[in-house]
């Protein structure tokens, strides 16, 4: 049987990863619209909440097409996108 086969059930478990990624993507996007994510009114607080939301949109994107090496470098993009923030989030408290 097909079905039960290892290349069968790994890709149902892809599948399911990639969707729930995909709606997580969808989640995060809405709390960036809400008004208690923009706390700080800066030009460069604007920018980072939007090359932060270009990135959760490639990510999406790549899930939705099931393009794994996509998928893997947008994720990497969203989390260096989180890391650049705090960076300066962090620097202005100082």
């Amino acid at each position: 049987h097909t079905f039960s086969s290892p290349t069968f059930a790994r890709g149902r478990v892809q599948s399911r990863l990639l969707l729930a990624i995909s709606e997580k993507c969808q989640q995060i996007r809405l709390l960036t619209l809400d008004e208690k994510w923009m706390y700080l009114q800066s030009d460069k607080y604007r920018e980072h909440t939007k090359n932060f939301e270009r990135s959760l949109e490639l990510l999406k994107r790549m899930c939705d097409e099931k393009e794994m090496d996509g998928v893997t470098l947008a994720y990497m993009q969203v989390t260096m996108r989180c890391v650049e923030c705090h960076r300066t989030l962090r620097d202005q408290g100082r």
